[in-house]
This record gives structure tokens, C-alpha cells and sequence, in this order.
């Protein structure tokens, strides 16, 4: 079931859109409708708790297109008034303004079409980018139009409401018609909220919600919906009582068609693997229920897997009540496993409840629990050879240090200690091993154990390199060897500490436990790095754990070693030089230049052969003020010519100076910005010709961004903190997610992951994140790209290397630099930022604009 199953429109007496609502059935006996005061509002005239309208607080519900419809009535004592958008006084409060009301259909109503119910609810949580879907009305569409968003925070109008964002630039906006109507969480499918307001500005793409928690607070009636069903304890049935199940599974159709091949595959990887698929139909199902038995909150798990794959059928009912009378029903408890189902809360178990009375008989879904925290993703399954190595170990085939190991780990098995161990050893050691894998510390701290207490053999070596191959596939096993070997001769004074700094500096986490250098290096091989950074793991060795090797020789080992397998290392010897004449000015650390030609090249919608592109200039001499010249239709494959013609106009001229530096901007339409202007030839003085990106300051500007006023402001504020130097910290995509572009402080500078062509396919859908408008649109001024449209590590790294080591407020500048070395070089490689970068260098304080007292011409010829 999705939204549309139980979303409505509210409507006038007389049939006029008025908003939306959707059905809900908190009690499981009576039919209501949430939507927004205001809604309700504009058809009754209500303002107040108590009616205060035109006497009639009746409302027209339908459900879109299913040919329902019912009256309506606001519930008294739900109503919460709509919060005034633009009052500003000292100490005004509006936490108990949430724009809510509850409506009771009135009963009597037709009976609700097929596939048609109250939506579940779920609590909204903590906002936290979470991705949703709201369907609305706009300008009276019967049907509707759906917009996806995601949660950013909190906010509005009302301290309770959350706010949300559009996430497609082509999706629909959020305006009149979208108000009461459900925001659906698609991951939990469940309602999480109701749509209150929107950001006047369409193009923003901002819209408010009132959380299911919050309208609890308004109407109680809700709460009793987003308490988690209640939890039993799960015993595994007998063997009779299983064998009833199994038979009962097997005759669902789908299951006992391919002998419950698919039902295994559906299941967890933690009861599957365990699982053979040439067993006969019988013993195979049995087995597959029999492994959901031996795992905490394994019988949701199964209940839901299937339910969602055989669908609503008399045999699905039949077999799923069954297990709800054998086992622990439909609850899941804490443990269940991800995926785990969920209690029918009230329900029966075909989903269906009547309604008491007269009042209409429509399917109750489960209310889906209040949230928890998202449970960590699965492992992956031991390997034979990690069981083999651990099985080896002496320690581990001793019956009582292993029954010391079990009970001091506090893991969960199934075996009876009265009976002794023999030939089960092994089946033990998996169980710590699977007990233990469940943790986010793994299998570092057995081993950690094993090497404190017992003498270090050559097995508990074997097992060590064995769980650092399982739980990192960064080396091979001979690299393992190399490094362990090293690793031994590691001694650091408080180690734990001194990592858990390290790590921070960084911006990581500390880890759960770790004593030895072995799993200091193993905790950072699963962090990751910026991009053209070496990996964490390689910086642990360099930076801390090599000083803690006395002699200089296996020090040195231990850092050659880091240096052969880290492909992102960097010799100092090959760091990117330092750049000709560019010192770090103390008064001016951010690039201004004196001098300046600004070339627009836009596209004609009345264009004709040998004239698509209309070229438009402007240019300051130092210490003079703006001209603009005439604009001049051309050939969009001429520009190079005519912008070669424009700079030897400029730099004859009398007014500018000889001896003054004229930097180049390029003002170009999204289409354009694959022209490598960088690369553009200027007039040949004896046979050579001069290269302008080598010759002048040559970067991009986005005119797309100069034509939207309404991003003024954003782009304003944050070239402000750029030039402040109060920006935060280069944004690399894809790496860096939307939450970073939007934090505090705001990154001001963002390198793209390609080239900025090609956002969008033929039917206008958009295909993948357009990086470049997110970058423009949330106001950043500087961007930059590999123009070869490849992810190239090299260049990465090296872009990497010069944001860290010089000032980004003086790109033009290193940029130019790099070029200019470019050209006395043929190492490719070496100088692949200054070879194939492109910069986007949007200042706002350098606008082109017209002279006040010479308006320019925009047809005809003029003299250069």
C-alpha cells in the first residue's frame, strides 16, 4: 500500500480543491481524516478551537478517481490553529500552533473501494536527510502530481514543524494544493507526517510538515497508533508443531512450486548460508524455518518474508497464523533481525478489521513502530579457511578456555555444557565467531584476548592474518605476512589514547577498543578518505605507528612498505612545485585583478547560418571605470577569432596601460562551458603564437546564476565567508554528500566528479545529481573540473594537494601558474591540473554592466 490508498482531497460543499488529508483508523473501529486547520479553515471558515465559522463544520472528503466521497466533521479537541507566517515580535510563541485538525467521517459513508484504507503511521524521528514523497493538487489536478524531498531540520513557522526539500530539479514544486496532504516515508512505508506550508518562492523547492509525534500531541488519540506493538519472547516450537508449519508453508502455491528456492533466497544471508537448496521440498523448508528459529527475532523475519513474497492468499493466512499461534506471533522484538517484520498492532491476521456500527469496513494495515536506531548492516559469512584457522588455534581446543572465551564475551549458544564437547568444538567456534561478528569490533578483540593470555604461536599468527584478509580485502596474503611481521616490533606508549586523537584530527570517530597496533591499523582500514588522500590506514602507519620502532632499520621497512602498497603516496620530491611568481601577499591574500575583459558568449533564438551566438564585452583599464563595447551576432565557431580581435582592440588601446596584467572572464551559458577557452590561441608575433590561458587570468563565470537575482543573496553570503576566509572546507563530489554543501560553515569552493554536461536526458527526466546547478544554486563561486571527463587519481590528488597546501582565494593565480609551467613541460602527468583544469571563478563584485551614459547598440558592426 502506498499514499495514494489512502490519501484525499477535502473539498467544498460546492466541490471547490481546498487542500488534501489522509485516512487514518488509530482505534481500529472509526474512520478520520488528518489534514491542516487551515484547510479546513478556508471551507468552513473556522478559526478556533471551538467552530466560530458559518455554523457548518462539515467537509467533503473523496478519494481521487475511485468514486468515494463522505462527509466530514472536525473532532473537537483536536484542533491546533494555524501559526502566523510573518510575525517578528519579541518573545511571540507558536509551539502549540501546529495547523492540525481531525475530521470523523461521518458514519453512514459508502463502504471504501478495494485497495483503499487508512495509511499507516510511523514517528518522524530526527530529521536527518531522510528521503520522502508527497502527493498534492496543484491548480485543481484531480489526480495529482507527486514531489520527492528530503528532511533537512527543524523549523518554520512552528518550533514542531520539519522542514523538507525538493531533491529533483525537474520534480514538481510544493504550492497551493499540497496542504494536509501525507508525507510518506518510503523506506518504512508509512506516514511520518503532514504537509503545513511552502516557501512562497516556487523555485525553492522548501516546504514545512508537522511531524505524527507532534499531531499526537495535539489529539491523543494518535499516540495509541505509534506505540510498538507489544513484544513476546520467542520459543522455538517442537518438533511436531514445526513440522505443521513447514506442511503449511507448502501449500502456498509459490513456495511449493520451486520447493522454497525462493523463499530462501528471500531470507537473510544469516539463514541461507546454512542452507543447502538440493535438499528434497520437505526437509529443505524445514531446515530454512529451523535456521529462523535459531536467531534472535528470526520468526518476524520469516513471517514478513512471507508475507511480502506470497502476497495476501488464503494459504498465506493460513500459514502465517500458524506461526503466529507457534512462535513468538508477529511482534519483533529489539533483536529482530534488519528486515524483520512487524505486529499487526491490533489487527487480525488477514489485515482486516470491521469497522463497529454503521461505519464503513475498510483494511486496517499494521501501524509500522516508532523508529529505532537503524540496525548495522549485515557481515559478511565466515569463510572456511577463518574457521579453520580459528578452530587450529590450541587455546580453542581446550573444552574449559573455551567455555572461559563464551562466557566472557557474554555470546548466546545453542548447547547443553552437561554433555561434553567432542566432535561439537567446531560448531562452538562458529558460534562465537557469528556471536562476535555481530559487534562492530568484529573479531579484533578474540584475538587481542588470545595474544594477552596465552603464549603467541605460529596459529594464533595464521588466525590473525586470517581475520584481517576477511574483514579488509585490501592485500594480499603475503603483504599481510610482511606487515604483521613488522607490526610486532611496534611498541607505543598508550596507544588506545593516542589513536582516538589521531582520529579525530581527522574527523573520524573513536573506535570501540583497540590496544594493539595490529588493530589500530585493522579499525583504519575500513575509514575512508578525501579524495587523492592517502587511505587512513597508511597515515596510522607513517604518522603513529612507526615511531614507536626503535631501530631505524625496521622503521624504515615499516615506512617503505606504506609506500609501496599506497597507490595515493606522493614522494616529496613530486609535490606540485611551487608556482612562479606568486607570493603570499599579507594585506590581500584573495585574487583581484586591476584590469579585466569580461566575454559573454550567448546562444540566439533567432539564429542563421554564420550567426547563432550573440558576443557581448565589457573591460576596465587599472584605476579606470567599466566600458562596455557594442554587441556583434557571430559564428559560434568563430569566437576564438573574435575574442583574439577583442584583445588585441583592448590591450592597443590608450588607455591601458603596457605594462598592467589583464585578466579574462568568460560569462557562458551551461551549453558552453566545454568550450576550452583556457587553450584559445592569441595573434602569432613572428610565427608563434601565445596561448591566453598561459598570457592572462583566464576562469569562467556561470551565467545562468547572473540572470537569477533570487540566488543573489546566497551567492553573496558566501563569497563574503570565502574571502573572509571563514568558508568551510572544499566539497569533493561524489564523495561529499548534500548534507556537507549545506553545513556550517559553507564550503565555498566544490570540485566536480565530471564535467558539467549532459545533467539531463532527451525527455527533459533528470538522469543523475547535476553537480554543478547544486553547486550554484545553494551560492558557491568556485568550481572546478577535469575537462577530460574522467575520474582521473592523479589529477585528483594533485588538485587535492594544491586546495591543502596554497590558499583557494588565490586560484586564478596557481592556476595560471600551472599553466604556464605547462607548457616549458612534457610530463603529463605531472602538470595534469594546469593541463586539463577548469575554474569557475564567480566574483559578485565584478558585474558586467552597461555605462550609464553610453547605452550600448546590441546589432551592427563596429571597428576593432
Amino acid at each position: 500500500m502506498g499514499p495514494e490508498a489512502g490519501q484525499v482531497r477535502v473539498l467544498s460543499p460546492n466541490g471547490g480543491l481546498a487542500g488534501a488529508g489522509f485516512l487514518v483508523a488509530p482505534d481500529g473501529s472509526r474512520l478520520y481524516v488528518l489534514t491542516c486547520a487551515h484547510v479546513v479553515t478556508a471551507v468552513t471558515g473556522r478559526t478556533a478551537a471551538v467552530g466560530d465559522g458559518d455554523g457548518s463544520d462539515i467537509v467533503i472528503v473523496d478519494l481521487p478517481g475511485q468514486g468515494w466521497s463522505a462527509e466530514a466533521r472536525v473532532v473537537e479537541g483536536s484542533w491546533s490553529p494555524t501559526p502566523l507566517l510573518d510575525v517578528q515580535d519579541p518573545g511571540h510563541g507558536a509551539q502549540n500552533c501546529g495547523d492540525f485538525a481531525a475530521l470523523a467521517v461521518a458514519r453512514g459513508a459508502p463502504r471504501l473501494p478495494d485497495g483503499c484504507g487508512p495509511l499507516p503511521l510511523a514517528a518522524c524521528g530526527p530529521p536527518e536527510g531522510q528521503s520522502v514523497l508527497v502527493r498534492g493538487y496543484p491548480g485543481g489536478l484531480s489526480d495529482g502530481v507527486v514531489a520527492t524531498g528530503s528532511l533537512v531540520g527543524t523549523g518554520g513557522a512552528c518550533p514542531r514543524w520539519v522542514q523538507f526539500e525538493g531533491t529533483r530539479a525537474t520534480g514538481a514544486a510544493f504550492e497551493g494544493g499540497f496542504s494536509g496532504a501525507a508525507v510518506w516515508d518510503p523506506v518504512r512505508r508509512a506516514v511520518i507526517g503532514l504537509v503545513t506550508a511552502a516557501h512562497n518562492e516556487r523555485d525553492t523547492k522548501v516546504a514545512w510538515m508537522l511531524p505524527i509525534e507532534a499531531a499526537a500531541g495535539f489529539w491523543t488519540p494518535l499516540g495509541a497508533a505509534l506505540r510498538p506493538p507489544e513484544v513476546r519472547s520467542c520459543r522455538p516450537p517442537a518438533a511436531r508443531a514445526q513440522r505443521e508449519l513447514v506442511e503449511a508453508l507448502l501449500d502456498i502455491p509459490l513456495i511449493d512450486q520451486d520447493s522454497g528456492r525462493g523463499l530462501r533466497m528471500a531470507l537473510p544471508r544469516a539463514v541461507r548460508r546454512n542452507v543447502s537448496d538440493q535438499l528434497p521440498p520437505f526437509q529443505h523448508v524445514q531446515a530454512l524455518t529451523g535456521g529462523c528459529f535459531e536467531l534472535s527475532g528470526g520468526c518476524p523475519t520469516l513471517r514478513r518474508t512471507v508475507e511480502e513474497l506470497c502476497g495476501d492468499t488464503a494459504a498465506t493466512r493460513k500459514a502465517l497464523a500458524v506461526l503466529d499461534r507457534l512462535c513468538c506471533g508477529a511482534a519483533a522484538g529489539p533483536g529482530a533481525l534488519p528486515g524483520a517484520g512487524h505486529g499487526t498492532n491490533g489487527a487480525s491476521a488477514t489485515g482486516t478489521t470491521p469497522y463497529a456500527g454503521d461505519s464503513p469496513s475498510v483494511p486496517v494495515p499494521p501501524q509500522a513502530p516508532a523508529p529505532e536506531p537503524p540496525a548495522p548492516p549485515p557481515r559478511q559469512a565466515l569463510s572456511k579457511y577463518l574457521v579453520d584457522a580459528a578452530v587450529a588455534v590450541d587455546s580453542l581446543q581446550d573444552d574449559t578456555t573455551l567455555r572461559l572465551l563464551i562466557e566472557h564475551f557474554r555470546v548466546t549458544v545453542r548447547f547443553d555444557w552437561d554433555r561434553p564437547v567432542g566432535h561439537q568444538r567446531r560448531l562452538l567456534v562458529v558460534q562465537l565467531m557469528e556471536g562476535l561478528c555481530e559487534r562492530t569490533e568484529g573479531l579484533a578483540p578474540l584475538v587481542e584476548y588470545l595474544e594477552l593470555r596465552y603464549e603467541i604461536t605460529p596459529e594464533i599468527r595464521k588466525f590473525k592474518r586470517a581475520v584481517a584478509a576477511w574483514q579488509v580485502d585490501l592485500f594480499t596474503n603475503t603483504q599481510w605476512v610482511e606487515l604483521f611481521e613488522l607490526l610486532e616490533l611496534v611498541e607505543v606508549p598508550h596507544l588506545a589514547r593516542r589513536f582516538v586523537d589521531f582520529l579525530r584530527d581527522l574527523g573520524h570517530p573513536p573506535p570501540v577498543d583497540c590496544t594493539e597496533p595490529w588493530a589500530v591499523f585493522l579499525h583504519a582500514c575500513t575509514l575512508n578518505s578525501r579524495p587523492g588522500e592517502s587511505l587512513p590506514c597508511f597515515r596510522v602507519l607513517r604518522e603513529l605507528l612507526a615511531d614507536g620502532i626503535e631501530a631505524a632499520g625496521e622503521r624504515n621497512a615499516l615506512l617503505a612498505w606504506a609506500r609501496a602498497n599506497d597507490s595515493a603516496y606522493v614522494p616529496q620530491e613530486e609535490l606540485v612545485p611551487p608556482l612562479l611568481d606568486v607570493e603570499e601577499p599579507r594585506d590581500h591574500p584573495f585574487w583581484r585583478p586591476d584590469g579585466y575583459l569580461i566575454v559573454r558568449l550567448r546562444p540566439l533564438l533567432d539564429a542563421a547560418p554564420g550567426s547563432d551566438a550573440l558576443l557581448s564585452h565589457w573591460w576596465r583599464a587599472p584605476g579606470g571605470e567599466q566600458l562596455r563595447g557594442p554587441d556583434r551576432r557571430i559564428d559560434l565557431r568563430d569566437a576564438e577569432f573574435e575574442v583574439r580581435r577583442l584583445l588585441r582592440y583592448v590591450e592597443d588601446g590608450d588607455a591601458y596601460p603596457s605594462n598592467a596584467d589583464l585578466a579574462v572572464e568568460f560569462l557562458l551559458p551551461r551549453q558552453f562551458l566545454g568550450l576550452h577557452v583556457e587553450r584559445w590561441r592569441k595573434d602569432a608575433l613572428q610565427g608563434v603564437e601565445g596561448v591566453l590561458g598561459e598570457d592572462h587570468h583566464v576562469v569562467l563565470r556561470s551565467l545562468e546564476r547572473i540572470n537569477r537575482p533570487d540566488l543573489h543573496d546566497r551567492w553573496w553570503r558566501r563569497w563574503d565567508a570565502f574571502v573572509a576566509g571563514q568558508a568551510g572546507r572544499v566539497h569533493w563530489f561524489p564523495e561529499d554528500g548534500r548534507p556537507h554543501l549545506l553545513s556550517d560553515p559553507p564550503p565555498a569552493v566544490v570540485v566536480l566528479s565530471r564535467p558539467p554536461q549532459g545533467g539531463r536526458s532527451t525527455q527533459g527526466e533528470r538522469r543523475e545529481l547535476d553537480e554543478l546547478s547544486e553547486a550554484l544554486r545553494v551560492g558557491v563561486p568556485v568550481v572546478l573540473w577535469d575537462r577530460r571527463g574522467e575520474r582521473d587519481p592523479a589529477f585528483r590528488t594533485a588538485l587535492n594537494q594544491l586546495l591543502t597546501e596554497y590558499d583557494p582565494r588565490r586560484l586564478p593565480e596557481l592556476v595560471r601558474g600551472l599553466r604556464t609551467a605547462v607548457a616549458s613541460s612534457d610530463a603529463e602527468e605531472y602538470f595534469s591540473v594546469g593541463r586539463h583544469v577548469a575554474l569557475l571563478w564567480d566574483d559578485p563584485e565584478r558585474m558586467p554592466v552597461a555605462h550609464a551614459g553610453s547605452p550600448p547598440p546590441t546589432t551592427g558592426e563596429e571597428r576593432l
